[in-house]
C-alpha cells in the first residue's frame, strides 16, 4: 500500500493510516497528518508525534485543525 504509516492511536495500538498529506508547523515544531483508514470513510487530521519507538497520533484542538485545514486549502485549489 503507497503512502501508508503505522503509528499507535491513544489506546497504544498500532493501526495502518493512508496518509494523504504531512503538514509541518515549523514555528511551533509540530508536525501534522491528513489520514484516512481503508475500512472507513472521512479524512482525519492528528498531530504526528515521532519517539523512538515509531510514530504516534496526538489529538489536534480545533484552532490547530482550523491552521492545517487552512494549509491543505493552499495547497488543493477547490474545484
Amino acid at each position: 500500500m503507497e503512502n501508508a504509516l503505522v503509528v499507535k492511536n491513544q489506546d497504544g495500538k498500532e493501526v495502518t493510516v493512508n496518509v494523504i498529506d504531512i503538514i509541518e508547523d515549523t514555528v511551533n515544531n509540530k508536525q501534522y497528518v491528513c489520514y484516512n483508514f481503508t475500512e472507513m470513510d472521512g479524512v482525519f487530521i492528528s498531530r504526528l508525534v515521532e519517539t523512538e519507538e515509531g510514530y504516534s497520533l496526538e489529538t489536534v484542538t480545533e484552532e490547530e485543525r482550523d491552521a492545517v485545514e487552512s494549509s491543505l486549502a493552499q495547497i488543493v485549489p477547490e474545484e
